[in-house]
């Protein structure tokens, strides 16, 4: 075989079992040609079965069309964090890098500039697996500056999907008052995929952003298909598949809204826009962590991941339980550790009244957060002791529901 052709060129590669047609990504294994296909995924030919490849043309460098807000619309605001939603396919090295232009996300979603006259920020640009305590911060400043522009309907913030969790879940504390939507969306594939979930997504948080509530809700694919957009309260939220388009579901809870050509809402129990002053706490507390409990955990270990904490979230099994060893530590440690109980099985809540080895841990100092998301306890934890460090305040405040983060009446429907 010739010599392969460069990156960004479209050609036709025939092996002794099937002919590929797409365009050459660059590869990092030398032994195989990265090939995009026209449907948007990526396939590793080796280059041992290529026969032949001809080349149909080149990629030409995008040219980006002007983009002129409507001022016939009303503003919403398009927060820009990172993350698949603001990437793009980089055909000259195969990666997927940062969109450097938002006039690019215009250009790539068609509809989205019929829908509102979009105000761009971007704070910071990072992978969402390097999201840190203090770019919770940054965001909820950035959100209280658009929170308080009489001319903003509502807010949107493009997050990748790996902690979008734990951002939503922060936001709802962090921002204490909030008087218009704040609406967190994501998506699994890049914007230049015909197979992207940004396209549905993010036309569902615009028109959120639109509606009438005023809370922290996380807006995505309600199945894998493009039928319509749901919205989930921002403390129970979890990101249940790796890859799926509707990998984000409530839990123990149901949706708040199923989004298509327009908002409808499943129930009235939302918080409303409003005219009240914007309030924000950015002090957060660090020094806190989530221990999983497995067979394998001794008591060496959990004693030393622990005794230096502040506090610690504690993901027990089923209802609350944990190994006997275990809570002799807690009751050791609990003067000067917060234990705070959540359970692991996802759906469901914790319970000290039911099983006599949860009562003991509860009579130890462990505090059950009925069911809380174990990452909601951990945000709600780093948002309170940022508050006060009172202990008796401080679990009072855990066991307040605050942001809808509990919920006392589980619906037999909210289990999938």
């Amino acid at each position: 075989m010739k010599k392969e052709p460069l990156p960004g060129t479209i050609v036709e590669i025939k092996t002794p079992s099937e002919i590929y047609k797409g365009i050459i990504i660059e590869s990092h294994d030398k032994s195989l040609t990265l090939l995009k296909q026209d449907d948007g995924y990526n396939i590793g030919i080796e280059k041992s079965e290529i026969k032949s490849i001809k080349e149909r043309g080149r990629i030409k460098p995008q040219k980006l069309k002007s983009f002129v807000n409507s001022k016939s619309k009303k503003k919403v605001a398009l927060i820009l964090t990172g993350g698949t939603i603001s990437s793009k396919v980089d055909y000259k090295t195969g990666a997927v890098s940062p969109i450097k232009n938002p006039e690019e996300i215009y250009n790539n979603i068609s509809g989205i500039k019929e829908l509102a006259q979009l105000q761009i920020s971007t704070p910071f640009n990072i992978d969402s697996s390097d999201i840190r305590p203090e770019h919770f911060t940054k965001l909820a400043k950035e959100v209280e500056k658009f929170l308080k522009k009489k001319d903003i309907e509502g807010i949107v913030i493009a997050h990748g999907t790996d902690t979008l969790h734990y951002t939503s879940a922060a936001l709802s504390f962090m921002l204490e008052k909030i008087n218009k939507p704040v609406i967190l969306t994501y998506s699994q594939r890049s914007i230049d995929r015909g197979s992207s979930d940004a396209f549905l997504n993010l036309k569902a948080a615009i028109k959120m952003a639109l509606s009438d509530m005023a809370e922290v809700l996380v807006v995505g694919h309600s199945s894998i298909n493009d039928d319509y957009c749901i919205a989930i309260r921002g403390t129970k939220v979890r990101k249940l598949h790796s890859s799926r388009r509707d990998a984000f579901k409530p839990i123990n809870d149901l949706p708040i809204a199923e989004i298509k050509d327009k908002v409808k809402f499943l129930t009235e129990n939302y918080n409303k826009k409003n005219k009240e002053k914007p309030e924000i706490r950015t002090k957060l507390e660090e020094n806190i962590s989530i221990i999983k409990i497995h067979p394998l955990l001794t008591p060496k270990d959990f004693e030393s991941s622990c005794k230096s904490k502040k506090a610690v979230i504690i993901e027990a099994y089923g209802l609350g339980q944990i190994p006997q060893p275990l809570i002799k530590i807690i009751k050791k440690l609990s003067k000067n550790v917060l234990f705070f109980i959540t359970t692991q099985t996802i759906f469901g809540n914790v319970n000290e009244n039911v099983y006599s080895n949860a009562r003991e841990l509860a009579i130890a100092g462990a505090i059950f957060l009925q069911d809380m998301l174990s990452e909601t306890a951990l945000t709600k934890a780093m948002y309170v002791l940022g508050k006060t460090t009172d202990k008796g305040e401080v679990i009072k405040l855990m066991l307040t529901n605050l942001k809808h983060e509990f919920n006392t009446k589980l619906q037999k429907e909210a289990f999938i």
